[in-house]
């Protein structure tokens, strides 16, 4: 079927949905006329757009990429009869046109109350996400875009666009683990798809993935090297060829061989910019000071001007690090800036770094500087702007963030620390809250937060969605710098912030806020993770059917895989460490039961203030990873039962503060693991799981060591170690209070 010129056809989905038909763009297939809503924002805008357009344009054809439209609800408002065609293009029911009625009714001139139910009949649901836009991203509206890219993505899982999307959007957030993923998806629904590999490949090396990273560039090689000729350099038929193997050499730690290669195209190509960015990571690992150095001569060549100054404070910053151990950052960068007075940029970076050793007063000039500057540099004033409002007095703080929003109209911290983006979910749990007994409330959910700008506000807008009305919120903030905290104080006003002067790391957090909480039961939430409206209510009415149990834990989910177990209660394996039950699998039910479980979460557990009272906090020497594995075991030694309560649920990022598998993950995870089994196991339990214990620790050592993270798990072991006696002493006390036998304890243990 090909549509004649001047025909409409009204495809209810996304364009990206239309790439299935014929594995290239729409502009390039048969659509010649979409009717849709993609430019309205409210509700009944839509409804206008698509059911008004219907009417006027009769498309002869629909085409139902979202299974989500009914079409007899389409039929019963418009007038329209359509049928089903028998042919079915892809995997999309193609309807059409077969008679019209005269409308009784103008659907349009309907209350916009009547308009809302035939929209709830028509998409069964409440609001229906028509495009993918990417403007969201752009302007760094991160949270919005990651929540509009889900919807689609739960519409339509197999949408191609959708996760490379994703992906983009992981990637801006510093989720490199979860990017991983969807770009892998990506490269699965899309193998004809130029750069997908690359963007793979370059994650996967984050990870040290080689084996994985290699034969993804050598398929790219095979599958678009003529492309890249053909397109790149007409004259030179082998310069993307260069490229390709330079990132061989690159992944394969070959930094000399790779780097001849970024350098040999950028000489013929100075507008190569990512040439110049892997000449510099290449230089850097060679920890080739005269190289970086000629480099920074040879980019006073490169055109216009603010190329030139991006790159040259790319190299200094790249020479601040290799002289880090004799000269702090800023020396560096202060020292290129005396000689480099005009860039902007490198100013910019010189007065991070100023800021990061806390002298704030020279950090302040700089900024200063850069926002008085002559020269135009909208992105970096504003941000300049916006760091010297978070320590500014009240008056000259609204100056300057009205400043930064007027040079970047979409700089989200700046909005939100000005309070100009309160939801009315906001709004309504902050009336709530003020109608209830804020003196006893029943429940204290209990939020830390280091850093969370990029999703503590879908966390906080989640919360005040619960239906569950007698409880107070409390967030614990680490010394967050990145106005996180501040943009809380502006949107939140009904979250109570307890601010901690630095990081003082996720079990003291807890502890803070758990002291402070004035309730019976406290819950402690990621502030990466949301909840769905019954989750509190389902938490505590499971609690109060289970007066035996000491804590509770929830069903939790992959944020961006909705259906995929992210934890259904703590494990414990022998060698001492906890597991989430469930991790990875598909829901398909086999969690759908109330069970007791080794323990909960603490990423979304609740908990008796009763326990504490009787085991004590969480260790505070752990600073984050096991600290929740810790407790569970002291609760189970102590006789406390834990439940696993599946109609409480949350959807959570997981590792989006720390990231996974990076330096600090590592060494803290294995150096903790440690002291787990030194302070609760009995002697008798250290033998018998002795083998296992050290089977691990050897195979840690060789795992790490290949991942090139050998120093880091050595160091984590080390340090471990040098707190042995105070970990001795306190095992000394579980020991001595514990009311439960070993082999009631082994019930709960994997042994493997």
């Amino acid at each position: 079927m090909r549509g004649e010129s001047g025909e409409r056809i009204f495809v209810w989905g996304t364009f990206s949905q239309l790439y299935h038909l014929t594995d290239c763009p729409s502009a390039d297939n048969f659509i010649h006329y979409t009717i849709g809503p993609w430019d309205t924002q409210d509700l009944e805008g839509f409804y206008d757009s698509m059911i008004g357009g219907i009417i006027k344009h009769k498309p002869k054809y629909i085409i139902k990429t979202f299974p989500d439209l009914d079409m007899q609800q389409l039929e019963d408002i418009t007038g329209l009869k359509y049928t089903l065609l028998k042919a079915v293009l892809a995997r999309f029911p193609v309807y059409r046109l077969e008679s019209s009625e005269p409308l009784i009714t103008d659907p349009l001139s309907l209350p916009w109350q009547k308009k809302m139910e035939q929209m709830e009949k028509l998409t069964q649901g409440e609001w229906h996400a028509p495009a993918l836009n990417r403007a969201d991203l752009e302007r760094g509206k991160l949270t919005t875009a990651f929540k509009e890219c889900r919807n689609l993505l739960r519409l339509n899982p197999e949408d191609r666009e959708g996760n490379v999307y994703l992906g983009e959007i992981y990637l801006a957030l510093d989720l490199p683990h979860q990017a991983e993923t969807a770009f892998e998806k990506a490269v699965e629904l899309s193998p004809k798809w130029q750069h997908l590999r690359i963007h793979l490949a370059n994650i996967k090396m984050q990870f040290k993935k080689f084996d994985e990273a290699i034969p993804l560039i050598q398929e790219e090689i095979k599958l678009f090297g003529t492309v890249y000729r053909s397109v790149i350099n007409h004259n030179n038929f082998h310069v993307e060829d260069d490229f390709l193997n330079g990132l061989l050499f690159k992944y394969k730690g070959k930094y000399k061989e790779a780097w001849r290669e970024f350098d040999h195209i950028k000489r013929q190509f100075p507008d190569r910019h990512d040439c110049w960015e892997f000449s510099i990571e290449c230089l850097i690992k060679l920890k080739n000071k005269d190289g970086l150095e000629s480099l920074f001569e040879e980019a006073r060549n490169i055109h216009p001007k603010k190329d030139q100054e991006w790159l040259h404070t790319k190299i200094v910053q790249a020479l601040a690090e290799l002289n880090a151990e004799t000269r702090p950052e800023h020396e560096t960068l202060n020292l290129y800036l005396k000689d480099n007075p005009k860039n902007g940029i490198l100013k910019y970076a010189t007065a991070s770094a100023l800021e990061n050793t806390s002298d704030l007063s020279g950090a302040y000039a700089l900024f200063t500087e850069i926002v008085d500057s002559p020269e135009h540099y909208p992105h970096i004033q504003a941000n300049a702007c916006f760091r010297m409002a978070r320590s500014a007095p009240l008056k000259k703080r609204q100056e300057l963030l009205k400043k930064c929003i007027k040079l970047n109209p979409s700089h989200q911290g700046a909005q939100a620390m000005l309070g100009e983006t309160t939801s009315n979910s906001t709004k309504k749990i902050a009336e709530i809250l003020k109608q209830t007994s804020s003196e006893n409330p029943l429940a204290s959910v209990i939020v830390p937060n280091w850093n969370g700008m990029r999703f503590v506000g879908m966390c906080l807008d989640s919360l005040a969605q619960l239906h569950f009305e007698n409880f107070e919120v409390i967030v614990v903030d680490n010394g967050s710098i990145d106005g996180s905290r501040e943009m809380i104080e502006e949107k939140y006003p009904w979250v109570r912030l307890l601010k901690l002067p630095h990081n003082m790391g996720f079990a003291i957090a807890c502890n803070e806020g758990i002291k402070a909480s004035k309730a019976d039961y406290v819950v402690l939430l990621n502030n990466d993770i949301e909840v769905v409206p019954d989750w509190l209510t389902e938490l505590y009415e499971g609690m109060e059917r289970h007066p035996e149990c000491g804590m509770g834990t929830t069903k939790m989910m992959f944020l961006d895989n909705r259906d995929v177990f992210y934890n259904t209660g703590d494990l414990f394996h022998s060698w001492s460490a906890g597991g989430g039950r469930g991790q990875g699998e598909k829901d398909n039910g086999q969690y759908d039961q109330e069970d007791y479980v080794f323990g909960a979460c603490a990423g979304a557990g609740i908990y008796r203030k009763e326990l504490f009272k009787k085991i004590g906090l969480f260790d505070e020497d752990f600073f984050i990873f096991a600290e929740d594995v810790d407790l569970n075991m002291r609760s189970q030694l102590q006789g406390f039962q834990a439940v696993y309560l599946p109609k409480s649920k949350v959807y959570h990022i997981g590792t989006a503060t720390v990231g996974l598998y990076s330096d600090r993950y590592v060494y803290l995870c294995k150096r903790n693991d440690i002291w787990v089994f030194i302070k609760n196991y009995s002697l008798k339990m250290y033998l018998k799981y002795l083998y296992s214990i050290w089977k691990h620790q050897f195979n840690d050592i060789k795992y790490f060591t290949y991942r090139g993270q050998g120093q880091v798990l050595l160091k984590s072991k080390w340090d471990a170690l040098k707190l042995l006696p105070k970990m001795l002493f306190r095992r000394f006390q579980i020991q001595r209070t514990r009311t439960v036998t070993d082999s009631e304890i082994q019930k709960h243990i994997i042994t493997d």
